[in-house]
């Protein structure tokens, strides 16, 4: 029996390309467009487009499937069944079935489920089964009916046709939907590798799912299991991550389904051979107002709210900086946008089509930069005090502002700066470090940090000569305890021209090379302040 969803969907698009012919040609340049912007970032967009089919139908357990071999790309998910409105979203560029039911409108993850379309970089022919639908996609297959359309009425039969606008019934369902289904899954797609595929795309394919980052699925609503099975020449990988999600209530951690409501929580990512934990402070309910800048009305019109989140990674309820490759800040997943501290960063953010970059404008209003204050502002309110809840010390709090360059350096991305800048303006008063003094504490902005010194033995004494309460031009000297309790030591140093006093000087014994190194670089990077000195 005919799909009804899928006879409409054909006949409305004929019924645009009758009325107005040049739209093919749009259609079909877009298509293209869409393919090429989204180059790379194929893996991201089907873990996304999973993570939306779990909307309302999510569990403990949402799932993604990936198996690679040399001939195709076999991607299942454990998301509710493809309605009408999703096979209508998916032959259609800008159409979505993203959004909120009820309640003030939110800005949404990608642009309008364009990203599906980054198939087409390695597919002519992509296949969808699900329990209600199953139907395949092509320029080839679409190309009879555009081409008897065209003579119809009177138009050169194009050369070329849009790949995912004309859906037709796939017909038996492959013995392999059976297996998946005995699994959970209840949506499969089947991407045939082109032809003309080169060996270096098939390979540096298999890598991406190889390589994925734990970090792609941390900050995305649902997921919890992603698995991973490369069958191809030259590469042989099975991997498996398990994700879980507390969210901290009152004064206990409660498991919880998504990452949907602010506040904090603590989530644990297990693969075969280690577990990576992350503390993850969450803000889903940012109210836009006038912060405006460098939106587009087409696609933000009446969006009020916005979200973000930062994360710390932590061995053993301790903070440890993440790997330098995971530094990027996230749309949900991972951009190419590089994050000037050992943190992750998420956020709704303002992006091209690719989601590559976080741009920053000169409007005072500028939305992306009013996202990074926001983020510092979580830092500050939620995730520093989870963090010292945890057991972490100040020093260790401290570690994750080393941007391990030199004071007031700036940035290399106009993103970077605009994080460095908000996190500046909003710890600058916000107390955090210890003191002798156990009733007190100090900010950044208010501490005063001796210079570096090579010798260690001369610290412990020297702190120990002053009162608990000294201080020095109006700054109080924070406790000797303030340390990182293990780090692996860096062998860049605080050199003489940051530290102007001589080298005989002491300075706290008790803290570690590179909390001694971070605490003197960050407090005078956060603060511009003049440090302990001899002027």
């Amino acid at each position: 029996m005919p799909d009804e969803t899928l006879t409409k969907i054909r006949n409305a698009n004929l019924g645009v390309y009758s009325a107005s012919p040049v739209r093919l040609k749009e259609d079909v340049s877009q298509e293209d467009e869409v393919a090429a912007n989204y180059r790379g970032r194929l893996i991201y967009e089907l873990l996304q487009n999973a993570d939306d089919a779990m909307v309302g139908a999510g569990g403990t357990s949402d799932r993604i499937v990936f198996r690679l071999t040399d001939s195709e790309l076999w991607v299942g998910n454990s998301g509710r069944p493809l309605t009408d409105a999703d096979v209508e979203g998916l032959c259609g560029l800008g159409a979505s079935t993203k959004g909120d039911a009820t309640g003030p409108r939110r800005a949404s993850i990608g642009h309008k489920g364009m990203g599906f379309k980054s198939i087409l970089e390695i597919t002519a022919e992509p296949h969808a089964i699900s329990e209600g639908h199953a139907f395949r996609l092509g320029a080839d297959v679409a190309f009879e009916s555009v081409a008897k359309l065209f003579e119809r009425i009177g138009q050169p039969v194009p050369k070329k046709v849009p790949a995912m606008r004309f859906p037709f019934e796939l017909g038996r369902r492959p013995p392999l939907w059976d297996e998946f289904r005995t699994q959970g899954i209840r949506t499969l797609f089947r991407f045939p590798l082109r032809k003309d595929l080169s060996e270096e795309v098939r390979s540096d394919l298999a890598k991406q799912l190889i390589g994925l980052p734990v970090t792609s699925i941390l900050f995305l609503k649902h997921l919890e299991r992603v698995d991973i099975e490369v069958e191809m020449t030259g590469h042989q990988r099975v991997r498996a991550w398990r994700l879980s999600r507390e969210r901290r209530t009152n004064t206990r951690w409660a498991q919880c389904t998504g990452l949907e409501e602010t506040g904090l929580y603590r989530v644990e990512i297990a693969t075969d051979y280690d577990e990576t934990v992350f503390l993850l402070a969450h803000d889903a309910d940012v109210k836009i107002g006038t912060h405006r800048g460098g939106l587009t009305s087409q696609v933000w019109d009446g969006i009020e709210l916005s979200e973000v989140s930062v994360a710390a990674c932590v061995e053993q309820a301790r903070p440890v900086p993440v790997s330098p490759s995971w530094r990027v800040f996230h749309i949900f997943l991972p951009t190419g946008e590089t994050c000037p501290y050992p943190l992750l960063v998420n956020g709704a953010f303002s992006s091209e089509l690719s989601r590559r970059d976080v741009r920053i404008s000169s409007d005072p209003n500028d939305y992306n930069r009013f996202l990074l204050t926001c983020v510092a502002r979580l830092f500050r309110d939620v995730l520093i005090s989870g963090l010292q809840e945890h057991g972490a010390s100040a020093g260790e709090v401290l570690r994750l502002l080393d941007r391990e360059c030199e004071p007031l350096e700036p940035c290399e991305r106009d993103a970077g700066q605009a994080l460095y800048e908000a996190m500046k303006a909003e710890l600058q008063g916000h107390r955090f470090l210890t003191t002798e003094e156990r009733a007190g504490s100090l900010s950044l902005g208010g501490c005063v940090v001796p210079p570096l010194v090579d010798d260690e033995s001369f610290g412990a004494d020297f702190r120990a000569l002053l009162a608990a309460d000294a201080e020095w031009n109006g700054r109080r000297f924070p406790s000797a305890e303030l340390r990182v309790r293990s780090h692996t030591p860096r062998s860049q140093s605080i050199t003489e021209q940051r530290c102007p006093l001589p080298r005989r000087y002491p300075l706290y014994s008790s803290l570690p090379a590179p909390t001694r190194s971070a605490c003197c670089r960050i407090r005078r990077d956060v603060s511009k302040s003049i440090l302990f000195s001899r002027s």
